[in-house]
């Protein structure tokens, strides 16, 4: 950073700029960086992204969110409807979502190279810019910027309360506040360097996370072992069902009009299944008479028992369980809590509980699902040991994941001080 300038923003001039840069940047329209927004065809296709190079497939609107292109969001298009498609994504220029939900409406993402196998449907637009005055990577940054992202949100026009549109009019006369186009490159190139890095945490995070669910597969199958402080190994595993080795609580159901946002006395939280992750959980706030003994202590095992998320495994809450969340509760000197959450967070308790839930649309994990669960359990000293094990690959894992989310708020600092808003 050393080689930028701190402007205060009384011109046209940004917050942050590079020191051989000065002047005020130019007030333009989109229509007089961009010469074209291109549309492809929708075509009829799979529901399956492609295989291979050998298939073709159209985009989704999915394939561009937050200044990035993803190819492989894509659908194989039917062979007889090949020969329609046209347009192929190509490297160097942005596609933009002109017709999508209110909230995603105008996204848009950068392309890297070009697909020869892949095509733009009729709901996205590709730029063709003049490449005199205007930097391609630059404008990209430029489209994701809050105030831009704003303004599309804001142009976006349909009475569907689900669906909005943006017209080309409309896009091209954007406001632009823009720099030279050595000004450009030299902004580009410092954000590209910045999203590089992001991406190259990205990619460590999922090797730990590789890493992990191999090394889990190696310790639940008995494959990879510890021994005790004498350098002898432990006792032959056995194979038990849940159910034999632990109890469970039901949560209950509390009136919505009884559950306040905010805490206040005389009130406990609680679980609710809403926007449920394995991370965090929604809570809210009910009268405390009400919660009885149905509550889920710190650090005890919370499962979500029907929905989207049914046999999702959380740990390290603590508030009253709502009727559609219940909890484990191991029996005495069987398991210990590290342990069995690591397991019950295994692919292969996972993949059980999904193939054995009922409800179609909306899945129901039944007690005797979860109670049939097989679980390898030994000592609880080498339980201990493979939970400790696990746990300090997950804070490698939380460590990198802070990493990128530093970044992320990084270079979210610097779209907001680098460009000047229109």
């Amino acid at each position: 950073m050393s080689e930028i300038k701190e402007h205060i923003a009384t011109k046209l001039v940004p917050q942050l700029r590079f020191k051989e840069f000065d002047g005020e940047w130019e007030r333009l329209n989109l229509k007089q960086l961009i010469k074209d927004l291109q549309s492809g065809i929708s075509v009829n296709s799979e529901d399956r992204p492609i295989a291979n190079d050998s298939e073709f497939g159209i985009l989704k609107t999915s394939s561009v969110a937050n200044g990035v292109f993803s190819e492989i969001e894509n659908k194989k298009i039917v062979d007889e409807e090949i020969t329609r498609a046209k347009l192929n994504p190509t490297k160097d220029e942005i596609i933009i979502s002109r017709m999508n939900t209110p909230q995603l409406v105008g996204e848009s993402g950068y392309i890297d190279k070009t697909y020869p196998n892949l095509f733009v449907p009729d709901r996205l637009w590709q730029t063709v810019t003049y490449a005199e005055i205007c930097h391609n990577r630059w404008l990209s940054y430029f489209l994701i910027t809050d105030r831009v992202r704003y303004n599309l949100k804001s142009i976006a026009t349909g009475t569907s309360g689900t669906m909005k549109n943006i017209s080309k009019p409309n896009f091209l006369g954007i406001k632009v506040n823009c720099p030279s186009l050595p000004e450009q490159q030299k902004i580009a190139s410092f954000l590209s360097a910045v999203d590089e890095k992001i991406q190259q945490l990205t990619k460590k995070k999922e090797l730990l996370e590789q890493y992990k669910k191999g090394v889990m597969q190696q310790l639940f199958s008995g494959q990879l072992r510890f021994k005790d402080e004498n350098g002898n190994p432990y006792p032959e595993w056995k194979i038990v069902k849940l159910g034999e080795y632990c109890k469970f609580s039901q949560g209950i159901q509390v009136d919505v009009d009884l559950q306040l946002r905010e805490p206040k006395n005389g009130y406990v939280r609680f679980l609710r299944i809403e926007n449920y992750t394995q991370k965090s959980q929604d809570f809210r706030y009910i009268p405390e008479e009400l919660a009885g003994n149905k509550r889920i202590e710190k650090d005890e095992i919370a499962v979500v028992r029907y929905g989207a998320t049914a046999g999702f495994i959380s740990r390290g809450f603590e508030g009253v369980l709502a009727n559609n969340l219940f909890k484990v509760i191991p029996l005495e000197n069987k398991f210990t809590l590290p342990y069995l959450y690591e397991y019950l967070n295994s692919y292969k308790a996972f993949s059980f509980f999904q193939s054995e839930m009922s409800g179609g649309a909306m899945p129901a994990l039944s007690f005797g699902i979860v109670k049939a669960l097989k679980v390898p359990i030994t000592v609880l000293e080498e339980q201990q040991k493979i939970a400790t094990y696990l746990s300090s690959i997950d804070t490698k894992i939380e460590a990198v994941n802070n990493q990128i989310t530093q970044t992320q708020t990084f270079k979210k600092g610097l779209l907001q001080q680098m460009f000047v808003a229109a």
